[in-house]
């Protein structure tokens, strides 16, 4: 079970502290990507150079996350918390000062470290200090906040580089993280309790760590890359050689767990009742949300004319759904189980292909059509999320809340690219477009929904009114899950 060494003495703050530390890290990403123009005349950065100031944050966060779980087991997750702040901050601060491109793509590489030993603490706490209901809120909050930020990030990067206070600029974005980081590393130091795993072994797995961070760094950047640059030769040979450095990343985890010592992912959490196919779920359903951004931000701009403002009001449209349907899907899941997310990938694919539609209408019809659709998507998106993502970390027992975290963030992550490179081809193809991109997208959320039912069976969520999921066990379904503090 994950024990509380230390008790909070206002629960609520703590779980304030801990989402507003996710807000920051995801505005962060956001506000960036605004500051891009006007980094790019100040710092004389070429197109290449630009790519790297997202792709390396995203590279060392998606790498480190699996580590950062274990670490956070081992050494208490409020410390490991702490100290992602305050590398985050520093890192910061550093980006803030950058005099040079590359340097500022090294402080970012930093900032995605920091970021990545925040994430998965945030899940693992959620687990160790809530149960039921108070567990699926939790995660609701989460993805509230997470889609606040997705809306603010252009307007508040657009703002701070508008005002331009003091001079700064673009360094402005950069610069607001080291107050706002500073006050939440004295605030979790005083608010959010102490948790570890109660068996988590002894030492960390250098070998396992160093060949998961090679195999998730080589699949991210031959995905992100490779399309980038036209899939050259060594795209291929880079994610094949990453693959098989996952491949042996497993095998030697079950070799160290038959040895009796402890891994650094334990594979027992994929023996849970539901897991794997919640996992699958959640895959799907951030693979096509994640090129739902690329394709509409290079339609709305390049096919229909719309400024970035005026593209970024378009997905302003998609968040308000998804923050309307957020602030109920806890609600709404405790009444009806986690069945909601089948309900909420239907929703997505229905709106998906509402979407689609509006490709071939013209005029105000097809405006109004696209932000039914947008509507549609968010409002789906919110629901499917976060009913599978409280559901699967609620699924296992609390000894494993830290690998788990890790497990389904390093999927967010890599679903992403992954989207992209596989369901972004049909756009990218003379043949294809928008339509035929959201189509296929739509098809992808379906399978969504099909892995969100395989997943609700296997937990047997009830249809009583409580909606309390029945948790499985390894190798038991159905079996309690219990030992969560």
């Amino acid at each position: 079970m994950s024990r509380i060494t230390s008790r909070s003495p206002h629960p609520t703050w703590a779980l304030a502290v801990l989402l507003g530390s996710t807000f920051m890290v995801v505005l962060n990403f956001f506000v960036t990507t605004a500051a891009l123009p006007s980094l790019a005349t100040d710092l004389h950065a070429n197109t290449a150079a630009l790519q790297w100031i997202s792709a390396g944050y995203g590279l060392a966060f998606a790498a480190g996350l699996i580590t950062s779980a274990r670490l956070g087991d081992l050494y208490g997750r409020r410390k490991v918390f702490v100290w992602g702040l305050i590398v985050f901050t520093a890192a910061s601060a550093a980006c803030a000062a950058a005099p040079t491109i590359g340097i500022l793509n090294g402080t970012r590489i930093a900032q995605g470290i920091g970021a990545a030993l925040m994430g998965p603490q945030v899940l693992a706490f959620f687990s160790a200090m809530f149960t039921g209901h108070a567990h699926r809120r939790a995660v609701a909050w989460q993805n509230t906040v997470v889609g606040a930020a997705s809306i603010g990030g252009q307007i508040i990067g657009g703002l701070l580089i508008t005002a331009n206070i003091a001079g700064l600029g673009w360094r402005s974005v950069f610069v607001i993280n080291v107050p706002l980081g500073l006050i939440a590393i004295v605030l979790a130091l005083r608010w959010v309790p102490e948790s570890r795993a109660a068996n988590a072994g002894r030492g960390l797995d250098v070998a396992g760590t160093l060949m998961t961070v090679l195999g998730l760094v080589g699949v991210v950047l031959a995905l992100v890359q490779g399309r980038e640059t036209g899939w050259p030769l060594w795209s291929f040979v880079v994610l094949v050689a990453a693959m098989l450095a996952l491949v042996i990343f497993v095998r030697h985890q079950r070799i160290r767990t038959k040895r009796g010592r402890t891994p650094l992912l334990d594979l027992a959490v994929f023996r849970y009742s539901g897991f794997s196919s919640g996992l699958g779920g959640i895959g799907v359903l951030y693979a096509v949300t994640g090129v739902m951004s690329v394709v509409l931000s290079l339609y709305l701009q390049q096919v229909k004319g719309l400024t970035v403002l005026e593209a970024g009001g378009m997905f302003a449209v998609l968040n308000v759904g998804f923050l309307l349907t957020s602030t109920r899907q806890a609600k709404l899941t405790t009444r009806h189980g986690v069945k909601v997310a089948v309900w909420g990938a239907l929703i997505l694919a229905i709106g998906y292909a509402v979407l689609a539609v509006s490709g071939t209408t013209g005029g105000t019809h097809g405006w109004l059509i696209m932000a039914a659709g947008l509507i549609l998507a968010g409002a789906g998106q919110a629901l499917a999320n976060g009913a599978l993502t409280s559901s699967v970390t609620a699924t296992v027992e609390g000894h494993h809340a830290g690998a788990t975290a890790g497990v389904l963030m390093t999927v967010q992550e890599a679903a992403g690219p992954v989207g992209v490179a596989l369901l972004g081809v049909v756009y990218f193809a003379t043949w294809g477009g928008f339509t035929a991109a959201l189509a296929a997208m739509s098809l992808a959320a379906l399978v969504s929904a099909v892995f969100a039912r395989q997943h609700a069976r296997a937990v047997n969520a009830p249809d009583a009114p409580d909606g309390s999921e029945a948790p499985g066990a390894p190798d038991a379904p159905g079996g309690s899950a219990g030992g969560r503090a």
